[in-house]
C-alpha cells in the first residue's frame, strides 16, 4: 500500500531519465532551430542598411532630373530672352534705318549723277581758253578727254629727272602725265573748267528721293519688321517647345524613378514581412526553450534538478505491472472544482526561492581568483608536493567555471523568463567544502606563518566557515518552514 505523503515523480527523480532526454533532443532541436533563425536575422541589418542607401540615391535621381528640367528651361527662356531682346532692339531702329537708308540712297543717286555729267563734259577748246586742238589732242592721247578724267594738277620733277620742274596731271585711275605745253597757265584753266564742271553737275543733281525708290525702300524696310516680329515669335514658340520637352523629359525620368521605386518597396515590405516572420520565431522558440528549461530544470552543468515540484498530500495506489497512479479525488473535491468553485492549491515552501541568484555569488569567485593570483591557491608552492599544488590550483578554476556557469544561466533565464531560479543545493556547502580543504591543506604544507599561502589559507578558512554558517542557517529556515 503506498505512503499518503510520497513525493510526485519529477524531472529530477530516476524515472523521468527517458523524459528529460526526449526533452534535451527537443531543447537541442531548439536551439538548433534558433540559431539558423538568428543567422537568417543577421542579414536585416545591411538589408536596411542597403534600403536606405537606395532610398537615399532614388531622391538624388529626382533632384538630379529636376536640376537637368530647370537648366533645360533656363537655357531655353535666357535664348528667348536675347532674341526678343535682338529683335526688339532691330524693330526700334527701323526708323531710323529708313532715314539712313534714304540719305545713303540720295546720296548714291547724286553721286551717280555727278560721275554721269562729268563723264559728258569733253574738253574743247571753247570752253577752255588757251588751249588749242593740238594740246587737247595731247592730251586725249594721254587718257585725258572729259572732266571725270582727272582730278588734280601738282608741280613736280621732270621725267628722267632731267630740267626744271613740271605740271603732272593725277588721273583718277590713280596714275599722273605729263604733257609738253601744259605749263602754270593752262593747268590753271584745266583746274578751273573741272571745278565748273563739278558745279555744274552738282547743281543739276536730285535732292529728293524719287517716288518709286522711296515707295521700294519702304517695302523693304516693313518686310524687315515683318521678318523680325516673325523671329519674336518663333523665340516664343522654341521656348515653349524647350519648356515642354524639358517637362516630358522630366516626367519621363521621374516615371521610370517612380516606377523603380514602388517595385522596389513591394521587394523591401516583403522581405520586411519575412523578418517579422523570423524575428516572431525566434520570439517563439526562446519561449519554448524558456519553458522546456523550466520544465526539466535546465540543459546546462548540474547536480540536481533546479526547479523542484511544490509538495503536495496527494494519495497513490499501485496499478497494474506493480506502476504508481495517483487515488481518484475525493467527491468534495470534484464537487467544488465542478461547481466553479477555486480548486484548493497549497502554497508554495517556503524556503523556495522566487529570485534569481545575487551578485553576492561573485564574492566566491573574486576570492579564488585572487587566491590564485596572490597566494598560489592557498598552498605554497615551495612546501607543498607539485601533485598537491596542481590539484588545488585545477580545483581553484573548476569551482570558478562551475559558479560562473550556474549564475549566469540563471541570471539570463531570469531575464528572458522573469521568473527566478536560485542556485543549486548544495552550492555553498560544496564552495564552503573546498575552502575548509585548501586551508586544511594550506595550514598542514605550510609552516612559515609570514608567507603568502599562510595568510591565503587563513582566509579561506574564514571564508569556509562563514559560508558553512550560512548554509546551515538557510537550511535550519528551510526545514523549519517546511515543519
Amino acid at each position: 500500500m503506498p505512503h499518503p505523503t510520497e513525493p510526485p515523480l519529477t524531472a529530477g527523480t530516476p524515472a523521468s531519465v527517458g523524459d528529460r532526454a526526449a526533452l534535451r533532443a527537443e531543447c537541442r532541436q531548439l536551439r538548433e532551430s534558433l540559431r539558423a533563425q538568428l543567422t537568417l536575422l543577421k542579414a536585416r541589418k545591411p538589408f536596411e542598411l542597403a534600403e536606405h542607401k537606395r532610398v537615399n540615391r532614388d531622391e538624388t535621381d529626382r533632384a538630379r532630373a529636376q536640376r537637368i528640367h530647370d537648366r533645360a528651361v533656363a537655357r531655353s527662356a535666357a535664348g528667348m530672352r536675347r532674341t526678343q531682346a535682338r529683335a526688339e532692339r532691330q524693330l526700334a531702329g527701323l526708323d531710323g534705318d529708313r532715314e539712313r537708308a534714304e540719305k545713303q540712297a540720295l546720296a548714291t543717286l547724286r553721286r551717280d549723277h555727278i560721275d554721269a555729267a562729268m563723264r559728258r563734259s569733253y574738253l574743247n577748246a571753247k570752253e577752255l581758253n588757251g588751249l588749242a586742238t593740238v594740246l587737247i589732242n595731247d592730251l586725249a592721247a594721254r587718257g585725258i578727254r572729259t572732266a571725270a578724267d582727272f582730278r588734280r594738277i601738282s608741280l613736280g620733277p621732270a621725267p628722267g629727272g632731267r630740267g626744271t620742274s613740271v605740271h603732272w596731271i593725277h588721273t583718277t585711275s590713280g596714275g599722273k602725265v605729263h604733257v609738253n605745253g601744259i605749263g602754270e597757265h593752262r593747268a590753271k584753266e584745266l583746274i578751273a573748267w573741272r571745278d565748273f564742271c563739278l558745279r555744274r553737275a552738282e547743281a543739276g543733281a536730285p535732292t529728293r528721293m524719287p517716288p518709286d525708290e522711296r515707295h521700294r525702300l519702304a517695302e523693304t524696310i516693313e518686310r524687315r519688321r515683318t521678318e523680325l516680329r516673325a523671329q519674336h515669335r518663333d523665340a516664343l514658340k522654341s521656348d515653349e517647345a524647350a519648356r515642354e520637352s524639358a517637362r516630358t523629359a522630366l516626367d519621363h525620368s521621374l516615371d521610370q524613378i517612380g516606377r523603380a521605386a514602388l517595385a522596389a518597396d513591394s521587394s523591401a515590405a516583403r522581405r520586411r514581412a519575412e523578418f517579422d516572420a523570423m524575428a516572431e520565431s525566434v520570439r517563439s522558440l526562446e519561449e519554448r526553450i524558456s519553458d522546456l528549461e523550466g520544465e526539466a530544470g535546465g540543459f546546462g552543468l548540474r547536480l540536481r534538478g533546479l526547479v523542484p515540484a511544490p509538495r503536495r498530500s496527494t494519495s497513490y495506489a499501485v496499478g497494474e505491472g506493480g506502476r504508481r497512479v495517483a487515488a481518484p479525488e475525493p467527491a468534495a473535491a470534484r464537487t467544488a472544482t465542478g461547481a466553479g468553485l477555486p480548486e484548493p492549491t497549497t502554497p508554495p515552501a517556503a524556503g523556495t526561492p522566487a529570485a534569481p541568484p545575487g551578485w553576492f555569488w561573485l564574492f566566491p569567485v573574486l576570492l579564488f581568483a585572487g587566491s590564485l593570483s596572490v597566494g598560489g591557491g592557498g598552498v605554497s608552492k615551495a612546501a607543498a608536493p607539485p601533485w598537491i599544488w596542481y590539484a588545488v590550483q585545477a580545483g581553484h578554476v573548476s569551482m570558478i567555471g562551475y559558479l560562473l556557469t550556474a549564475f549566469v544561466r540563471r541570471r539570463r533565464l531570469a531575464r528572458r523568463t522573469g521568473a527566478g531560479m536560485p542556485m543549486p543545493a548544495g552550492t555553498k556547502r560544496l564552495v564552503a567544502g573546498w575552502l575548509l580543504a585548501v586551508a586544511g591543506v594550506g595550514s598542514a604544507y605550510d609552516q612559515h606563518s609570514g608567507s603568502d599561502g599562510s595568510i591565503a589559507s587563513r582566509v579561506a578558512g574564514a571564508c569556509a566557515v562563514i559560508l558553512l554558517c550560512s548554509a546551515l542557517f538557510a537550511g535550519a529556515d528551510e526545514r523549519a518552514g517546511q515543519s
